[in-house]
């Protein structure tokens, strides 16, 4: 599965962390599900110098035909870079990064042309601020003239901490609406705390954990970025920590010097503070629409069209354009058969091609009327007829009906007269030996109820008159009694009292 994604990769990038006892590599790929490691490779450094080892590990990766050509980033150790926000004053709102430099270290011993900077402004808060990572040119002399052994130029070099926030971020993103946040990031022995506001880096803080003390040191360096986030920039201090790594210190927030806190914490696997992820990250920072400070930024080679296209967003607009394209055909094809159905009604109406829209409308409000007339005539009529058949169908063959008669009384046409109807049915049925009363009776009274016809129109249905008997020429015994049907009684509105 991960060579079949690698094949469909939009674009591939290398990380290489710079270690102070190893470097590691991971080869990224960019797939249409996200970025995926295709490989990873670690070389000890022991003894040998920076520009000597980076061939041993960059050459195999690069003999590689798919390799080749892709962007390398290389990530720096925490000790290895300075880094610091400012607020921007407004007389230095457009000063070059090496200007800011100079009055932040504030040292006349310091030539700041020795050293490679970068800067970037933001502004979590009210005041803007200035984000500037330096490093000696002597210490990147060495990797440059690695990289140069293999033929390739760096894309990106930045700090460790920079790749480690990328990739958190990627696995577990900030809240939306999330101002400013803590991220821990614990490794084997040491750990490192990050202020962020909107995803960039703002401040961090390197610290060493000692076995069984891991909480106090976390605490440590909490209190200490919250407590110096102002100056940052930060308006209000952040009030939840993320801690990636080192999954098996559960009970971190659990602890007495956390509870004194009384912050919030979010606990995830990784990324942690390891040179594996961390090259990971750094990867992810070559992509075309990655930013952040860049120590290379001069050397970064020209990116080709095809890398600054946005190849995910043009692969989604294309996937809602066939999607919209679907669903209108699918409309305009409900719209042609309604249309051929109206077309072929039409044919059977040809008498209203001679006639305007207002004698159509004419004859139509004349429909209407008429419609309505019928209407309110039959909601005061019962049909004798069908409460008849919904009558004799459930009739058992065992009863006989001696007598029908039915009842209206006929009033003021503007008056509801339908509560004075009734029908009234006679009926014998025979009785067995035991002389009870038929359960015929009952089931015959049953199914009557049930009718939809007759509930409409003769909704109570009561037995009464039950008296027994005996035939006249078989002399066996019966049971006469009668069913009646009647409209639902209407209360008669109340007279109004007149005021005395």
């Amino acid at each position: 599965m991960k060579k079949l994604l690698g094949k469909l990769a939009t674009g591939r990038a290398i990380g290489l962390m710079i270690g102070h006892r190893e470097l590691v590599l991971s080869q990224v790929a960019f797939t249409p599900i996200g970025p995926l490691e295709m490989g990873r490779r670690t070389e000890p450094i022991e003894g040998d110098t920076i520009d000597v080892v980076i061939p041993r590990i960059l050459a195999p990766v690069l003999e590689s035909e798919a390799w080749k050509n892709a962007p390398i980033a290389i990530g720096l150790p925490v000790l290895s870079v300075f880094f610091s926000t400012r607020p921007i004053k407004s007389i230095n709102l457009d000063a070059a990064p090496q200007i800011l430099l100079h009055e932040v270290l504030r040292s006349s011993n310091l030539v700041i042309d020795d050293m490679d900077v970068d800067m970037i402004k933001s502004q979590p808060g009210k005041l803007p601020v200035a984000s500037i990572i330096a490093t000696r040119k002597k210490y990147l002399a060495p990797i440059l003239h690695g990289l140069e052994k293999c033929g390739v130029r760096p894309s990106q070099v930045e700090p460790a901490p920079f790749a480690l926030l990328r990739a958190a971020i990627r696995r577990h993103r900030t809240d939306r609406g999330t101002k400013s946040s803590l991220r821990i990031f614990l490794g084997a022995e040491s750990g490192l705390a990050m202020l962020t506001a909107q995803d960039q880096p703002l401040a961090w803080r390197y610290f060493e954990m000692l076995e069984g003390e891991e909480a106090t040191a976390v605490v440590s360096s909490v209190r200490s970025l919250r407590t110096l986030s102002r100056y940052y920039g930060v308006d209000t201090p952040p009030d939840l920590v993320w801690v990636h790594g080192r999954p098996e210190l559960l009970h971190l927030d659990d602890t007495p010097q956390w509870r004194e806190t009384h912050l919030r914490m979010q606990r995830f696997d990784g990324p942690g503070f390891n040179a594996a992820d961390t090259a990971f990250g750094l990867a992810m920072g070559c992509h075309a629409e990655a930013k952040g400070l860049n120590l290379a930024r001069s050397m970064r080679p020209r990116d080709s069209l095809l890398r600054l296209l946005p190849l995910g967003q043009i692969g989604l607009l294309v996937v809602t354009m066939a999607m919209a394209t679907v669903f209108l055909q699918s409309g305009q094809d409900e719209l042609k058969r309604n249309l051929y159905a109206v077309q072929t009604a039409l044919i059977n109406h040809k008498w209203m091609k001679n006639h305007s829209v207002a004698d159509l409308e004419k004859e139509k409000a004349s429909q209407t009327i008429r419609a309505k007339a019928i209407q309110q005539y039959l909601g005061t009529r019962i049909f004798w007829t069908d409460c008849l058949r919904e009558i004799s169908t459930p009739l058992p063959s065992t009863m006989t009906v001696s007598t029908v008669s039915g009842h209206c009384k006929l009033g003021d046409t503007k008056r509801d007269m339908t509560n004075d109807r009734l029908l009234a049915l006679n009926m014998h049925a025979p009785i067995t030996g035991n002389g009870v009363v038929p359960a015929e009776i009952d089931t015959y009274l049953a199914a009557m109820r049930s009718s939809q016809v007759i509930r409409k129109a003769l909704p109570q249905i009561k037995l009464s008159a039950l008296r027994w008997g005996t035939n006249g020429r078989t002399y066996r015994p019966f049971v006469a009694f009668t069913v009646t049907c009647q409209a639902e009684t209407k209360k008669k509105p109340k007279a109004k009292v007149g005021k005395s």
